[in-house]
Parts: C-alpha cells; sequence; structure tokens
C-alpha cells in the first residue's frame, strides 16, 4: 500500500515525498499519511498559520459530515483512540490553549427546529443488545498528575468541568435569564425508586462537592440515602 508523506521545504514549500522516502535519521509513524516528526516537525514562525485548513459547502437535505473516521479495534487487550490530539505548551505565559476547540455558527437566518438539537459536542456510547462489561461514559474528563509535585493550587480554578457564559452584556444576562446549569431528557424518563432520576426520602446531606460561581466557593449537597 502506497503512503502519502508530505514535507515542508523552508526554500520551496511543501512537496509530496515519493512512497519510502525519509528525511535523514527518521522512522515514520503513519500508514497513509505522514508529515513531520519529533526531530523534524513542520515549523512555522508567522502569525495565525494552518496547517490543515478546508472549507466545505452543503446544500443537500441529507446528513452531511467535514470528516469520518471509523477505527475498528479487533485486536485482543487493545487500547487506543480514533482521534488523539495533543497540544504540547512549551512557552511559559501561553494565553490560552485548548486541544480541541469546537464551535456552532449561526448565521442570519440559521436555526434548529424545536424537533432537533444543536450540541457542540455529542458523545455517544452505543450499548448493544446484550448485557455489557466494564465501565463506560458518554463523557470522560480526567486530571492528570505527572509527579509527585503536581499541584493546581496555582493555576486556581482547577476543576474537572468548566462552564461560562460569555458574550455581549446585555446577551449575557438573557442567556442567564433561561440558561439550565443541566438538561437531562430521554423518551421514557420516568420518577421512581431506583432510576436515574426519583422521589427524595432523605432530608439531611451526607456529604458535598465543591463547585465555584463567578470565583465564590459553593457546596452541591448530596445524601447517601435513595
Amino acid at each position: 500500500m502506497a503512503r502519502l508523506r508530505l514535507r515542508y521545504d523552508l526554500c520551496n514549500g511543501p512537496y509530496i515525498m515519493s512512497n519510502g522516502e525519509n528525511m535523514p535519521g527518521e522512522t515514520p509513524v503513519g500508514l497513509v499519511l505522514d508529515f513531520g516528526t519529533t526531530a523534524y516537525p513542520v515549523a512555522n514562525a508567522a502569525t495565525n498559520k494552518r496547517v490543515i485548513n478546508g472549507v466545505f459547502t452543503d446544500t443537500s437535505a441529507g446528513t452531511g459530515r467535514f470528516m469520518y473516521l471509523l477505527h475498528n479495534a479487533n485486536g485482543a487487550s487493545y487500547e487506543g483512540e480514533v482521534l488523539r490530539p495533543v497540544m504540547a505548551v512549551n512557552a511559559a505565559a501561553a494565553v490560552g490553549v485548548h486541544a480541541m476547540h469546537a464551535s456552532i455558527r449561526f448565521g442570519a437566518s440559521g436555526g434548529v427546529l424545536n424537533t432537533g438539537e444543536a450540541a457542540v459536542v455529542r458523545g455517544t456510547v452505543e450499548v448493544p443488545n446484550r448485557p455489557l462489561t466494564g465501565p463506560i461514559a458518554g463523557v470522560y474528563s480526567e486530571l492528570y498528575a505527572s509527579g509527585t509535585l503536581s499541584d493546581a493550587l496555582a493555576a486556581s480554578p482547577c476543576a474537572l468541568f468548566r462552564a461560562d457564559i460569555n458574550g455581549d452584556a446585555t446577551g449575557v444576562h438573557l442567556l442567564e435569564d433561561h440558561a439550565y446549569f443541566l438538561n437531562i431528557e430521554g423518551p421514557a424518563l420516568t420518577i421512581a425508586a431506583g432510576n436515574i432520576f426519583c422521589a427524595a426520602s432523605a432530608t439531611t446531606a451526607t456529604h458535598k462537592l465543591r463547585c465555584r460561581v463567578n470565583g465564590v466557593n459553593y457546596w452541591l449537597m448530596l445524601t447517601t440515602a435513595e
């Protein structure tokens, strides 16, 4: 199978290397598409540049996707990801860094039907039609300690989840008036004992979770009793 290898020459710009052609001392890892390595990265010093750029316009009435990736995990004891972006912060005073930034932008007449939905990130676990083992989650957030000195005190606030309401000074207050902190829906969602949503019998909190709202610490009351 042929491999597409891209290189960027400082004098001649980008060019396609022949199959099997490598830079001195490098070992390529891309099976199909490969550009840049740790020793020979795609380097740039100009502002507002993009390594990969694409614009797509779709006027169909079907389901369109700018990019579709399917990764078949067929190996035993397999571990991996379909997509693994990494933002390596090597400057001491980075202003803002994100491993991934996604947005939904509405045009002058753009909108979503009441029967539809608009979500920047949608995570779906397709539970098969059989009992499933192991922990599963639609969203997984992790704070990872790299060593014994890992401390986020100076990085306060540090949180597993962060939510902001920003924008126009007037529009922000309108959003605050109608936005929910959490919205859980389902066609068969019922209030019953043992369900994800049920009537409370406990009147005293046994535990609490630390939250932060506008720089002020609050505590979300919890109980071990259903």
